[in-house]
């Protein structure tokens, strides 16, 4: 026969012919590997949530990978068997966490003296602010000062003599 036929898998079928070399593709369908694939895709809709910090873990071991052996050949040999990995991964915890702990209770104190201002000010009431002193006198000044002048008549066109 002039029929060459190769198997790639899943169920797929390659035929040749020498005579007009036409590739013909044959899918069976196969509900082994429609649930297979079915149960992989539903498992990564669910750790979806798990690849961000996964991957940060991932840059973050491999960055701190030379500090570690650097680290393990200063420490003595018989504690490099399970204290070494547990000292070091609490100081890469705090050297990453530690700014952010850091953040968190500057802003919890913040917070807190935002509600004591805002208590008092509900209790006492606001001071108006220096600059609303100050747009208060400019604007009575302006008042002021217009009406110490004279208003000045309406100019109206004469009718050709300059002398009334």
């Amino acid at each position: 026969m002039n029929e060459r036929s190769i198997d790639l898998g899943l169920g797929v079928i390659a035929g040749e012919r020498d005579k007009d070399r036409v590739l013909a593709l044959k899918l069976k369908f196969n509900p082994r590997c429609f649930l297979a694939a079915l149960i992989v895709l539903l498992s990564a809709w669910i750790l979806r949530s798990f690849f961000e910090p996964l991957l940060w873990a991932s840059v973050i071991a491999i960055a701190a990978w030379p500090i570690y052996r650097r680290f393990t050949q200063n420490v003595p040999w018989r504690m490099t068997s399970s204290a070494t990995p547990l000292v070091f991964t609490t100081l890469v915890s705090l050297f990453v966490l530690g700014p952010m702990v850091f953040a968190f209770g500057a802003l919890a104190l913040q917070a807190q003296t935002w509600a004591d201002q805002i208590l008092l000010a509900d209790k006492t009431g606001l001071a108006a602010p220096a600059w609303y002193e100050w747009t208060k006198k400019a604007h009575h000044s302006s008042v002021v000062q217009s009406l110490a002048s004279p208003p000045t008549p309406p100019v109206t066109p004469s009718s050709g003599s300059i002398h009334a």
